[in-house]
């Protein structure tokens, strides 16, 4: 069985041998030697042509000037100015109280800021144990230092 497929494959090998050999073309020239075929036969240049070079005159540029307008002058705006709050007023060295009339809005903090005292202070001078339950109309005497 072996030598059958020997004799098989070297059957095949001498047919594809036959086949491409009878398989030939013509060899094409390069571009090349085909364009030197086609063109006559030159002869070198004995001289060589020499550039000259020409001046080219630009005419004269001549700008355009628009008189500008001159710029607004700016005056700078003021600085603004702090407002002046209104003076502390001053307790006198005397021992007598002063007596402040609670205003809408005004709470214990605002009063004791306004005279230069403790919150604390101005509570344990009145008798206030709560600070919340100040209201507008009550007498709140200011102590003296």
């Amino acid at each position: 069985m072996m030598r059958r497929y020997k004799l098989l494959s070297l059957i095949l090998l001498l047919i594809a041998l036959f086949g491409l050999s009878g398989c030939t073309r013509e060899r094409t020239p390069w571009p090349e030697e085909s364009v030197q075929q086609l063109l006559p036969p030159t002869s070198t240049p004995t001289a060589t042509p020499t550039a000259t070079l020409t001046p080219i005159i630009l005419p004269q540029f001549t700008p355009h000037v628009t008189p500008v307008r001159p710029a607004a002058t700016v005056t700078p705006a003021p600085l603004p100015t702090m407002t002046p709050q209104p003076a502390r007023p001053t307790v006198a060295a005397s021992s007598t109280p002063i007596e402040h009339i609670v205003q809408p809005g005004e709470t214990l903090f605002d009063i004791a800021q306004h005279y230069g005292i403790s919150i604390e202070a101005l509570a344990k001078a009145n008798s206030i144990v709560d600070p919340t339950q100040v209201k507008p109309g009550d007498k709140i005497e200011i102590p003296v230092h």
